[in-house]
């Protein structure tokens, strides 16, 4: 018997996380997950038959769990920690930006990745949903223009620079060297909304929309990547892995992403 546990504070550990520690225990009496060169130990696949074992551990004083795996040849199931890392666990409310509803747009170049996240947003907003967005560029990218005071205000060296009006404010951030931000720092920039559509990150253990153009002969995603939950495409899919939509007209995608989302009907 096998026992397999994880810690509460910690919503967004990966959907393989019982099937890839199963993998890395097969000749061992337990495996943990690791990520970023860190051990999570809570995140274990434990022989039932070790509680004898770990009790007396306890008695003896052992109060890390940690240490008692270190007294063991553990294996470790190993996960990326980029776009984000799928142990990030909450411990104030900053954190909790990382609670928001995220649903991704995956897909190839020209598949219709942008023209989709641009008729869901207007689709959900005109039913009364707050949709905030995410865009990862693979690309140096300006919103800023030569010429503009701001512009002039980056150029003489200023690491910020914030553009307010009466319509709309923004705050670039020059990274000059820095590495650039993770996924989970973006979403704690962002204010709170019902739902938040990203594209790009295809990477990332949020769950996703893969978005093809059938007239391209682009590598299939859904059903060898686990977190593509429907596909939008021009044409129909035969024996599709997941639910396929029509990707030029949304309203039955924008249906199924507000049930999967346990968005409040409007």
């Amino acid at each position: 018997a096998w026992i397999v546990t994880v810690a509460v504070d910690t919503p967004f550990f990966p959907r393989d996380l019982l099937s890839r520690l199963a993998e890395a225990a097969h000749d061992k009496e337990l495996a943990c997950a690791s990520s970023a060169g860190r051990l999570h130990p809570v995140f274990g696949l434990w022989k039932a038959a070790l509680a004898q074992e770990l009790e007396q551990q306890i008695e003896n004083g052992l109060r890390s769990i940690r240490q008692w795996v270190a007294l063991h040849d553990a294996g470790i199931a190993q996960w990326p920690s980029e776009p984000y890392d799928p142990f990030f666990n909450i411990n104030n409310p900053a954190d909790t930006a990382m609670t928001q509803k995220v649903i991704g747009v995956a897909g190839f170049k020209n598949a219709g990745k942008t023209t989709l996240v641009e008729k869901l947003v207007r689709e959900l907003t005109l039913r009364g949903y707050r949709i905030a967005t995410v865009k990862h560029a693979h690309h140096s990218f300006d919103i800023d223009h030569e010429g503009r005071d701001s512009f002039r205000h980056r150029q003489a060296g200023a690491s910020e620079v914030a553009v307010i009006s009466g319509q709309r404010w923004a705050i670039i951030h020059e990274l000059r060297g820095e590495d650039e931000p993770s996924f989970a720092a973006i979403l704690a920039k962002l204010e709170p909304s019902d739902l938040v559509i990203v594209e790009g990150y295809k990477h990332g253990e949020h769950q996703k929309i893969e978005v093809r153009n059938l007239a391209l002969d682009h590598p299939k995603l859904a059903g060898d990547d686990p977190t593509i939950v429907a596909i939008a495409a021009n044409g129909a899919i035969a024996d599709a892995p997941v639910p396929v939509f029509d990707r030029d007209h949304v309203e039955a995608l924008a249906d199924f992403i507000v049930t999967l989302m346990r968005l409040d009907k409007r």
